[in-house]
């Protein structure tokens, strides 16, 4: 394999993480201690995008290999090129060399704006969820994600942190550290409060409508994901 051939992609998948963000990634290994991503992507948008009509594509083998997923009208694309190594997100390239894991911030936006969140370590358990165990064990990308400072991530909390933020990630962290972490859509109303204030501004109604939508969203692409890895 020569210096700028990379690996080749065997599935993937895509997860809602909250009222305005969502994931998505390619993996190219999958066995019974570990499975390994290619790349990790994270999207910001406004509260509720996550919970419209979504039509979800994804072909892992092809070259590239491609997500190509509409939420409501908004599109997000995704490619990978095993032969270059190299990484597509929102029609811009980049090395997977210098960047595995990438956020999109307004995507919903006439304009969004790709964010390099540069290398991170991409094993995980068979068990786990990919982004979520990402954002409880890695505090950069908690903090890029999610806008609060590294210091206040639940692994590297500072005494000067406010009180409100400790309580919800003491809550959060017990969450995604619980070994019988489950996808299951009644987790969803526990997960969104630690992964962003957002939500706090909407209406108890608007709320309510965006969680409805976002369950329905959630059990479509995670559906895809479970299935695609109990095939590998």
């Amino acid at each position: 394999m020569s210096a700028q051939s990379g690996v080749r992609p065997i599935g993937g998948g895509a997860y809602p993480l909250s009222l305005t963000h969502a994931s998505a990634w390619f993996a190219h290994s999958a066995g019974n201690t570990e499975k390994v991503l290619t790349v990790l992507f994270f999207f910001q948008g406004s509260p509720g995008w996550v919970g419209q009509q979504t039509d979800w594509k994804m072909h892992p083998n092809d070259n590239p290999a491609s997500i190509d997923m509409t939420v409501g009208n908004v599109p997000v694309h995704a490619k990978y090129w095993p032969d270059t190594d190299e990484v597509e997100i929102q029609g811009t390239k980049y090395k997977r060399s210098t960047s595995n894991v990438f956020l999109v911030i307004g995507i919903d936006e006439t304009n969004p704006v790709v964010k390099p969140l540069g290398i991170h370590d991409l094993t995980f358990k068979p068990d786990e969820l990919p982004p979520v165990a990402m954002l409880r064990r890695d505090a950069n990308v908690w903090a890029a994600v999610t806008g609060h400072s590294p210091s206040d991530h639940p692994t590297n909390r500072d005494p000067g942190v406010s009180h409100e933020i400790v309580t919800l990630d003491a809550e959060g962290l017990r969450l995604l550290n619980t070994d019988q972490f489950s996808i299951a859509q009644e987790d969803w109303k526990q997960i969104a409060p630690m992964l962003t204030a957002v939500e706090a501004q909407l209406d108890k109604t608007a709320k309510l409508q965006a969680e409805q939508q976002s369950r329905q969203w959630m059990a479509v692409v995670a559906g895809n994901e479970m299935d695609d890895y109990s095939r590998q």
